[in-house]
């Protein structure tokens, strides 16, 4: 049997590894996408009208982060394990936290959405009071737990096709998921939304970035020629980038449409950065190891690994902070306004550092080193 014709082991890495820092520096801005949406500020940065599709960078980012990254030889169980330490312990540690300012505010959600928040199924209910239930940024966190859970079997099903057959199968995925979305979404603003934090509906972005993980492990194992990236290309994609989000800040559609619009963008954007990476360490015989880069970007880096904090922080920060600052949710657009929002900003960033590494990293690494006694 013939190379081309004999099936492939389709997204099972090879013994070698790349890290990937440029793909870890995109979740700072995407995290900011969200933050400035969730400000309010399109009234002064028109493109903050749209910031919510920072989450569909996300979503297309971590499927290509676990196809690229997952590892048959260790099981369903282990990969399952790490999920839920890398994600739980601060979803947790939030989702405490925001439920008890609303219970001392007396705006506490039902038991009901409380309870399907706490364990993440809450996006599954069709109703916005289930779905943006105690802190709201965890409907995302609902996806994405859906997604972890079909990982192994999707990748398992891949390796017994054919590459070509699995990108096939990835990107028609994408686009049912998106034509049926967008259909169901343009009948209400209220389906919009209930769409729009569907995991099923959403599961196409992902599968988009599996598809995109797939090609990057057949280039970094010289299966797949491509040209060489340029630093100056990383700067005319990202130039395209903000200027599709500003385009489409213009138009009114639902925002379940907006989001598929731009995941073109972000799988362009994530493949040339991340085959830039590729690229780079294998020039610097770094495989395995961070290619050295200045203090610009190791910072850059370092917002990146702190931004799933970030992301779960900063919407407690804005909705309390304004409003007992302020009495409103709206940020103004006057030096005060300015003011409170860097304030914000400053504030949701430092929670970000304190929980990343007094939370997430600790607990993270406390669940992986018992499981080692127990796997």
């Amino acid at each position: 049997m013939s190379k081309e014709s004999a099936p492939v082991m389709a997204g099972v890495p090879s013994t070698r590894y790349v890290m990937l820092d440029s793909l870890t520096i995109l979740r700072g801005p995407a995290a900011l996408f969200v933050f400035f949406y969730h400000t309010r500020w399109a009234h002064v940065v028109p493109s903050a009208s749209v910031g919510y599709v920072g989450v569909a960078l996300f979503f297309v980012l971590s499927g290509f982060v676990l196809t690229w990254s997952y590892k048959p030889a260790d099981g369903a169980k282990k990969f399952y394990l790490r999920r839920f330490a890398r994600v739980y312990p601060l979803h947790l540690f939030f989702f405490a936290l925001a439920l008890a300012i609303l219970v001392l505010t007396q705006e506490a959600p039902s038991a009901g959405a409380t309870l399907s928040n706490l364990v993440l199924l809450h996006t599954w209910v069709p109703n916005w009071d289930y779905i943006f239930s105690v802190n709201g940024v965890s409907w995302s966190l609902g996806c994405e737990a859906f997604f972890y859970a079909c990982t192994p079997l999707v990748l398992g099903w891949l390796s017994r096709r054919s590459p070509k057959a699995g990108y096939t199968v990835l990107a028609g995925w994408f686009l049912l998921t998106a034509a049926v979305a967008s259909a169901i979404a343009l009948t209400s603003n209220y389906a919009d939304v209930v769409v729009y934090a569907n995991p099923l509906l959403r599961s196409g972005e992902f599968a988009l970035g599996m598809l995109l993980g797939l090609l990057a492990l057949k280039v970094r194992d010289g299966d797949l020629a491509m040209p060489r990236i340029r630093t100056w290309q990383l700067w005319a994609v990202t130039a395209l980038a903000l200027a599709w989000i500003s385009g489409v800040s213009k138009v009114s559609l639902p925002q379940t449409i907006n989001g598929f619009v731009l995941d073109p963008v972000w799988f362009l954007l994530i493949g040339m950065f991340a085959l830039h990476d590729i690229q780079r360490a294998q020039s610097h015989h770094q495989v395995g190891e961070p290619v050295p880069g200045n203090w610009i970007r190791r910072s850059l880096v370092y917002f990146g690994e702190v931004s799933f904090a970030f992301y779960l922080v900063h919407e407690i920060v804005i909705f309390r902070f304004i409003k007992t600052s302020l009495g409103s949710d709206m940020i103004r657009m006057d030096a005060r306004g300015i003011l409170m929002m860097l304030i914000i900003l400053v504030i949701s960033i430092l929670a970000a550092i304190v929980a990343h590494h007094a939370i997430e990293r600790p607990a993270r690494i406390m669940i992986l080193k018992a499981s080692t006694r127990t796997l």
